[in-house]
């Protein structure tokens, strides 16, 4: 799901559309601060959550800084390599770039 910035209530809406907790979070973002809200938001219901970083996505990035490459790119890339598999797969992201 994407989730809006600092928006606890919409997090509960869309925390309601789930199985009854304990669940186990997966967040990633390009934004330190906003993760770090989301994250301790979920750890304060007694769920764990954990960050996601570049080196937990299994693709190469052949570019001069892989490091500048944003989270939420590589982690749409693994998503359609993984569904479109064994097909090739075009990603088009838009989001605050539109």
């Amino acid at each position: 799901a994407s989730l809006p910035p600092d928006d606890p209530a919409a997090w509960a809406d869309q925390l309601a559309r789930l199985p009854a907790g304990p669940r186990a979070w997966a967040v990633a973002g390009v934004h330190p601060d906003r993760l770090a809200r989301l994250k301790a938001w979920a750890e304060s219901l007694g769920d764990t959550a954990r960050v996601l970083t570049h080196a937990d996505i299994p693709l190469a990035t052949d570019v001069d800084e892989p490091a500048r490459v944003g989270i939420d790119r590589l982690l749409n890339a693994a998503a359609a390599r993984r569904l479109a598999a064994p097909h090739p797969a075009v990603v088009v992201g838009v989001g605050t770039a539109v």
